[in-house]
């Protein structure tokens, strides 16, 4: 799948969070608003493509469409 975060380390900051302290989010994580922001269009964008039946599923149609799905924020 071709990367929407270009010289991003995905795994790296897929793994860190925002919202809150705790050990699994040391000071200083790495995760700006610009890869936060990357990530949240990223995942909206096939959140979208989900939502209106245009996602292919794992038997080669297409998923249903999603009458209620919220977007992230």
């Amino acid at each position: 799948m071709k990367s929407h975060l270009g010289h991003v380390n995905a795994v790296k900051y897929a793994s860190t969070c925002h919202s809150y302290l705790h050990a699994m989010c040391p000071n200083g994580n790495g995760m700006t608003d610009e890869i936060r922001n990357a990530f949240l269009n990223a995942h909206n964008m096939y959140r979208s493509q989900i939502a209106k039946g245009e996602a292919r599923n794992a038997l080669g149609g297409y998923a249903p469409k999603a009458a209620r799905m919220l977007k992230m924020v």
